[in-house]
């Protein structure tokens, strides 16, 4: 079940509307929001399924869906993570294998054309080495891709607002470890920070590096600690982190 919510005007939250998405548990949820002030949602399922809507909220303060973008069962194993990138494009992960998706209604953007392996050449024939590799988190956002991995490491593809997918996956990532234990949820910052949610307890800000080298290391910038329990989403908006980096 996906649960939407509403902002009151007392500040509190309010049930707003509710999806089942069918084929068991939802392992992964993303949004986006439009310039007509409706949002794509996606979400992915432990049956392998990627789904992706178009809501809006009514005058009521209801959410409902406008239009069902997607529903696909291309990926062969749960859909561990959706980043929607735009109203127009989203990408999607399961095995370790993602998969770039156009959807209705506007210009084609520069997509993957199949399912990219995401681990790295060294792990490919190795299956357990596979499984420690393996990519729980992902997030796209004006050509970044971030990744957060069961190990405790960050990976980030770079290259700019103008650099579609498909060419800032040709590229090596930068690579780092991240956390101590996996990396639960990442997501990045309207200014280019990446913000990480890792089982160690610890949410983190890293700054993207000046240089356009793949070696140029991020920098951390923040950190937060719960004071119980794990951190198991992040999501950001609009968000800076401030100081800026």
């Amino acid at each position: 079940m996906v649960r939407m919510w509403r902002r009151t005007a007392g500040g509190t939250l309010a049930p707003a509307g509710a999806l089942a998405p069918g084929g068991g548990s939802v392992f992964s949820l993303s949004a986006h929001a439009c310039t007509d002030g409706s949002a794509v949602l996606a979400a992915g399922t432990f049956s392998r399924v990627l789904h992706a809507w178009r809501v809006a909220a009514t005058e009521g303060g209801e959410t409902r869906v406008v239009e069902t973008l997607l529903s696909s069962r291309e990926h062969t194993g749960w859909v561990r993570a959706t980043a929607v990138a735009d109203e127009h494009s989203c990408c999607s992960i399961g095995c370790n294998r993602l998969l770039a998706w156009r959807l209705p209604g506007g210009p084609s953007p520069d997509l993957p054309e199949r399912e990219l392996p995401l681990y790295e050449d060294a792990t490919a024939n190795d299956q357990a080495a596979q499984r420690s590799h393996d990519i729980l988190s992902i997030g796209w956002r004006d050509g970044v891709l971030a990744a957060g991995s069961v190990d405790g490491a960050l990976r980030c593809w770079r290259g700019d607002a103008a650099t579609g997918l498909a060419t800032v996956l040709t590229r090596r990532p930068a690579q780092w470890l991240g956390h101590s234990d996996r990396v639960a949820a990442v997501a990045l910052a309207a200014d280019g920070a990446l913000l990480s949610a890792g089982y160690d307890g610890a949410v983190r800000a890293w700054c993207a590096p000046d240089s356009p080298e793949l070696d140029a290391v991020w920098e951390l910038s923040h950190e937060a600690r719960l004071p119980s329990g794990r951190p198991t989403a992040l999501a950001v908006g609009g968000a800076r982190v401030q100081p800026p980096c």
